[in-house]
């Protein structure tokens, strides 16, 4: 929702002037100063994401925002960057397109392509990659829950810990309880070394 409040006041700024601005001072003293419009910088303590990017321009034609070039996008304690970034004010979703890294605490996830539905879910496709501790995984599309900090690996999942590791259609992590379950056909490969310890 935050997101969206953003985009809109961009999308009132660029059709309520037809001068590009350099910066968001310029845009704020030339409000004041020619307009009589008295803005102030929001809070950023008040807001909950937050966008860079090289390049952003926003399409009002596909109503799109797209920042291209060292994007991040960072939500609470998550962290998302990609080469491309497009959030669409349509469906209010956010796409990270070309080399994805998500990071939360002491997980990283890396894939080609992702969506993020802020508050709820992140889903992930293309060479998925999973590390958390001592634990890696590589699926080829993965679905992150927010709320319950759980991930889901689908499609060729692997997951691997120390000499142990897990093969199957469907393997779900959970990150709070390191707990695994797999669904599908699986393979699992179970050392014996930590039961003789």
């Amino acid at each position: 929702m935050m997101f969206q409040k953003i985009v809109f006041l961009c999308l009132l700024f660029s059709l309520g002037s037809s001068f590009v601005y350099a910066s968001y001072s310029n845009l704020v003293n030339d409000l004041v100063n020619e307009h009589g419009i008295d803005v102030s910088y929001p809070d950023s303590r008040q807001l909950d994401v937050f966008v860079t990017a090289k390049d952003i321009t926003f399409s009002l034609i596909d109503s799109v925002l797209v920042g291209v070039e060292n994007t991040r996008v960072v939500y609470k304690d998550l962290s998302i960057k990609a080469h491309q970034l497009r959030f669409s004010v349509l469906d209010n979703t956010l796409r990270f397109l070309d080399s994805v890294f998500v990071t939360k605490d002491d997980f990283v996830l890396t894939c080609m392509n992702a969506t993020a539905l802020f508050p709820s879910d992140i889903f992930v496709d293309g060479n998925v990659q999973f590390i958390y501790r001592d634990y890696q995984a590589m699926s080829e599309r993965a679905r992150y829950d927010l709320n319950t900090n759980l991930i889901a690996l689908q499609g060729n999942a692997v997951f691997l810990n120390k000499d142990d590791y897990l093969k199957g259609d469907y393997i779900t992590f959970d990150l709070d309880n390191e707990s695994v379950v797999s669904g599908g056909r699986a393979k699992i490969k179970v050392s014996t070394k930590q039961l003789q310890e």
